[in-house]
C-alpha cells in the first residue's frame, strides 16, 4: 500500500517541519489541534496541516500515524491511539519517533500492535528539515518498507533492520554525547564559576582546546529554554545504559541539571536565553539561595 495520508502528533517545531516537506511532496498531511496552544495551531496550519475535529477522525483518515511528542508522553499517546485503532482503523503503520529509550519503545509496540497495528521505531537526529542534510529519520522493525517510501526534498529516511528498539537505541547514543555533552559542560563551568577559576579555566580551554569556549558560548545561551524538554530525554538514555548493566548516575545527574536550569529559568521569565555568564550567575545565586 502506497501511503497517501500522514497523520502527525504533534505539530511543535519538529513535527511541523517534518510535515511541511512532506505537503511539499504532495502528501496529505493531518493532525488534532483540539487543546493545543495558539503557536502550534499556527505552525501546523503554516505547513499546509489539514486539522480533524478529534484523534478519532485523525486516526480513521490515516494511512501512517508519525508520534512526536515529549518523551514522557511517548506511551499515553500510544494507549490513546492504540484505543481508536481498535474501533477506527487497524490497517494503521504507527511510527514511534520518539526520544526514548529501547525499552519504552518495545512497551509501546505492544501497545498499538495489540490494538492490531503494525508499529515502527524511529529516531530522529538532526534539526527540523529547513535544508538539505539536517534531519534523518532512522527507522526499525519488520514494518518499515512503506514508511521508507516516504520521500521529501531535506528528510532522509534510513532503515536500520527488522528489531523494534534499533531506532530509539541510536538516537539514546547520539542525545548521549551531543544533549549529554553539554549537561557537563554547564556541570564544569557551573563549579568553575563558583570555585573562582572560571577566568583560568577560559584561559587554559582557549589555549589548549581552542574551539571549545567558542562552541560553548554559541551553544549553552540556548539551552534554557529546550532544557525543560530534555529532562525526560535524559532520562530516557539512563534507562537505556541502565537495560545493559552501565550506570544510569551520570544521566540521571543530566536530568537534574536540566531541571536546575530550566527552574532558574523559569524563574526568571526570560523570553529568551540569557548570555552564558549572566546565566552562571543565576545558577549559582539559586544554589547559594537553596543551600543556606
Amino acid at each position: 500500500m502506497a501511503i497517501k495520508t500522514v497523520a502527525i502528533i504533534s505539530p511543535g517545531d519538529m513535527g511541523s517541519g517534518i510535515g511541511k516537506v512532506l505537503v511539499q511532496e504532495g502528501y496529505q498531511v493531518l493532525t488534532c489541534l483540539e487543546g493545543r496552544s495558539p503557536l502550534t495551531k499556527e505552525l501546523a496550519l503554516k505547513s499546509g496541516f489539514q486539522d480533524t475535529p478529534n484523534i478519532a477522525t485523525l486516526v480513521r483518515q490515516a494511512d501512517c500515524l508519525i508520534s512526536i511528542v515529549p518523551p514522557e508522553s511517548a506511551l499515553s499517546v500510544a494507549q490513546e491511539i492504540a484505543g481508536q485503532i481498535q474501533s477506527a482503523n487497524s490497517g494503521l503503520i504507527y511510527v514511534d519517533c520518539n526520544a526514548i529509550a529501547p525499552q519504552t519503545a518495545l512497551k509501546a509496540s505492544e501497545i498499538i500492535n495489540g490494538a492490531g497495528a503494525r508499529f515502527v521505531d524511529g529516531g530522529i537526529i538532526g534539526s527540523p528539515p529547513e535544508r538539505k542534510g539536517l534531519t534523518r529519520v532512522y527507522l526499525s522493525g519488520p514494518d518499515t518498507s512503506e514508511i521508507l517510501e516516504l520521500h521529501g526534498q531535506n528528510l532522509e529516511f534510513r532503515d536500520l533492520g527488522d528489531k523494534i528498539g534499533t531506532a530509539s537505541a541510536l538516537k539514546m547514543c547520539y542525545a548521549s554525547q551531543t544533549k549529554g555533552t553539554t549537561a557537563l559542560w554547564l556541570h564544569s563551568i557551573i563549579t568553575a564559576q563558583s570555585l573562582g577559576v572560571l577566568d583560568a579555566l577560559r584561559n587554559e580551554w582557549t589555549s589548549s582546546h581552542p574551539p571549545l569556549w567558542g562552541r560553548m558560548e554559541d551553544n549553552l545561551p540556548t539551552v534554557p529554554h529546550r532544557a525543560g524538554r530534555w529532562i525526560s530525554e535524559m532520562k530516557e538514555i539512563a534507562l537505556t545504559m541502565e537495560g545493559i548493566g552501565l550506570a544510569p548516575d551520570v544521566f540521571e545527574g543530566a536530568a537534574a541539571m536540566y531541571e536546575l536550569v530550566d527552574a532558574v529559568f523559569n524563574q526568571k521569565g526570560y523570553s529568551e536565553g540569557p548570555p552564558i555568564l549572566e546565566l552562571l550567575t543565576m545558577i549559582e545565586n539559586h544554589l547559594h539561595d537553596h543551600n543556606e
